[in-house]
């Protein structure tokens, strides 16, 4: 429905687009209410070169980005709480924090399968922190931001950060509905 894509059309989209200066090698903060549109259509235009940072707060839809098959061209689409860009410290946050042990009983086949899955968590964790130090690291080109009536709070958190680190001359493209 349109609401779930906060009202975006495609001229819209497309505008949206061409005033980020979305393009291949690019770094962009954004925020993404519209079911993972303009995540995709970024992502699409990138062609697998670059980064998205796709802030949220409780969590973030897939479903065009599912929807477009984007195979490979998923990978450069990172999502991170804004929680974490906004904190002080964020190494303390949860969704940096490493796992902690769990300590494993049972039979060997549960054993295995608790050390599996505290490899996987593991490897979510160093992904994440790798995630972080690269949004940190250099200046982004471009912050969009594109949210619904109910997003409003977190339009302008997201803002807040995003135009702290944007580069000089980066660009900033918000749609509200």
């Amino acid at each position: 429905s349109r609401g779930k894509i906060c009202g975006l059309r495609f001229d819209y989209l497309s505008a949206i687009l061409c005033q980020a200066d979305v393009h291949s090698g690019g770094r962009f903060l954004l925020l993404d209410c519209a079911s993972g549109l303009v995540a995709a259509a970024m992502a699409q235009r990138l062609s697998g070169s670059g980064r998205i940072f796709r802030a949220f707060k409780g969590g973030c839809s897939d479903r065009a980005i599912t929807e477009l098959d984007l195979g490979e061209r998923r990978k450069i689409v990172r999502d991170i709480p804004i929680d974490v860009l906004q904190s002080p410290d964020p190494s303390s946050h949860e969704w940096l924090r490493p796992p902690a042990d769990v300590i494993e009983t049972g039979n060997d086949g549960a054993a295995e399968d608790v050390r599996v899955r505290r490899e996987a968590r593991a490897e979510r964790v160093r992904q994440r922190q790798a995630d972080h130090d690269d949004i940190v690291s250099r200046p982004l080109d471009g912050l969009v931001i594109v949210s619904g009536e109910d997003d409003v709070e977190l339009a302008a958190e997201t803002t807040q950060v995003g135009l702290g680190r944007l580069g000089a001359g980066g660009r900033l493209a918000i749609f509200g509905q």
